[in-house]
C-alpha cells in the first residue's frame, strides 16, 4: 500500500511538502488498511497489517507499528483533529486514489 500525503503551503514551503509511506509486502497475501486512529491521545492516520498475534495462538486482527502512523496531531475530540487537517494537509492519497482531500481546495 503506498500512501501519500500532500501538505498545504506554508512560508517555509511554498509548494506544501509531500510525504509518502510505502508498506512492506512480506508476501503476496499481505493485508493493509489506512484509517484515522487515536492511539494515546495522538490522533493519526494509521497503517495497519492483518496478522497474527504472536503471543495468542490463531489469534489475528489488525496491528498498527509506530513506524507506520503519519500526520500526528496531539490531543482533542476528532473534530479538532479534522479542523487541524483543514489547516495543514491538501490531501491524502492511497494507492493513487484520493482518501481525503481538504474541503478548501477546488478542482481546476
Amino acid at each position: 500500500m503506498d500512501i501519500t500525503v500532500k501538505y498545504m503551503p506554508t512560508e517555509e514551503d511554498p509548494c506544501g511538502r509531500v510525504e509518502r509511506l510505502t508498506t512492506p509486502l512480506e508476501s503476496g497475501w499481505d493485508r493493509w488498511r489506512a484509517g484515522f486512529l487515536c492511539i494515546g491521545g495522538t490522533w493519526c492516520l494509521a497503517a495497519e497489517k492483518w496478522s497474527k498475534d504472536d503471543k495468542k495462538a490463531d489469534a489475528w486482527g489488525w496491528f498498527h507499528w509506530k513506524n507506520y502512523l503519519m500526520i500526528k496531531h496531539d490531543g482533542g475530540s476528532i473534530a479538532d483533529y479534522e479542523d487541524w487537517l483543514e489547516q495543514t494537509v491538501a490531501y491524502i492519497a492511497i494507492d493513487g486514489q484520493t482518501y481525503w482531500a481538504n474541503s478548501q481546495l477546488q478542482e481546476g
